[in-house]
């Protein structure tokens, strides 16, 4: 913000030094044309526009809290306001009735809304990997398949991790009929574990394991993806519509938050401060570092290692389509490009 106000200042005390320099007074009885100065003082109005998280304040949402802090968006004529998410489903619903520009969104959610009619498409690929598993307590860990028969586990029916967990099975050739599901809402998940009511739970590994321990919990992870199940994670998305009617908005935000992302990157100890200057979050400076830092990983898949920040592969679409068929959660094979696009990205 600081640089762009330092430039409009500039440009003022050059329109300002012409102005004395060659304009002419007006002709009797019309008004002054405005001069060089005022018009070099009156930059355009920010575009106010919106973005949904997916979840509560977590580290990662650094990536976009440093593009504003930083004055990213400003500088592209933009005004953001971010706000907490409910999970992807709603930020999704926020997305497609209008209420908000963009939305982070995980992609399994983003493509059953296709497949349901919704012209929508993820902008921006944040993390392309897949971070969900299962979280066990430290003393009683639960480290491969074959140590979930005969355990109970945590279950919280149409949840991201849950969907995915018969086609984990099958690829482990992990009997279900010898694991126990408990049906429960989320936020019983860390009680049941706490009180060993349950063995186990399905979890958002990275993010959730730094919850844990900075709470005294120490957890042991499965993760989904080191038994050969991979799948896109969350990314940005828009309704079509909006790219289509403002282009360079749609640019603009995109061209910033890459370099907010950037940033965070290089500046890992910037997720405290800006989460916090934002949210009310009720854990520790280093939970947040953690919950950035454990994150990035997970940014980049191997085909996608040496591109852009946010830059998608067909390739992981199809393998993302692919499990979400084999787990009944998708029913049409539609062409992956309806589910993403890297036009914007630079």
């Amino acid at each position: 913000m600081r640089r762009a106000a330092g430039r409009w200042a500039l440009a003022a005390i050059v329109g300002l030094a012409t102005a004395c320099q060659t304009s002419a007074p007006a002709p009797a009885g019309q008004p002054p044309a405005p001069s060089a100065a005022a018009t070099a003082a009156s930059p355009r109005p920010l575009e106010p526009i919106s973005l949904r998280l997916d979840f509560l304040a977590r580290g990662y949402h650094v990536i976009f809290l440093a593009a504003r802090e930083r004055g990213y968006y400003a500088e592209r004529g933009l005004d953001v306001s971010i706000a907490e998410g409910q999970g992807s489903g709603p930020t999704f619903q926020l997305v497609t009735n209008g209420s908000e520009t963009f939305g982070l969104v995980d992609a399994g959610v983003l493509t059953r809304g296709v497949e349901a009619g919704v012209d929508a498409q993820m902008i921006l690929g944040v993390f392309q990997q897949n971070m969900f598993g299962i979280l066990s307590p430290g003393e009683r860990p639960l480290t491969r398949p074959a140590d979930l028969e005969d355990r109970r586990l945590a279950f919280t029916p149409g949840a991201v991790a849950e969907i995915m967990w018969p086609v984990f099975a099958r690829k482990t050739r992990l009997d279900e009929g010898k694991v126990t599901l408990l049906n429960v809402d989320a936020t019983a998940k860390a009680t049941l574990m706490r009180n060993g009511q349950a063995d186990g739970a399905f979890h958002l590994v990275p993010t959730d394991s730094t919850i844990y321990e900075s709470s005294g919990f120490p957890v042991a992870t499965m993760r989904y993806a080191d038994f050969g199940l991979s799948r896109l994670g969350t990314g940005v998305v828009a309704l079509t519509q909006t790219l289509r009617d403002k282009p360079e908005v749609a640019r603009g935000f995109v061209a910033a938050t890459q370099l907010g992302w950037q940033t965070a990157i290089d500046n890992p100890d910037l997720a405290p401060p800006l989460v916090r200057q934002a949210f009310t979050v009720p854990r520790s400076d280093e939970s947040l570092r953690l919950e950035w830092t454990r994150m990035m990983e997970y940014m980049r898949t191997e085909r996608t290692k040496d591109r852009p920040l946010g830059w998608m592969d067909a390739a992981d679409w199809q393998e993302t389509q692919q499990v979400l068929i084999e787990a009944d959660f998708l029913k049409e094979r539609l062409p992956v490009e309806r589910y993403y696009t890297n036009a914007l990205i630079q």
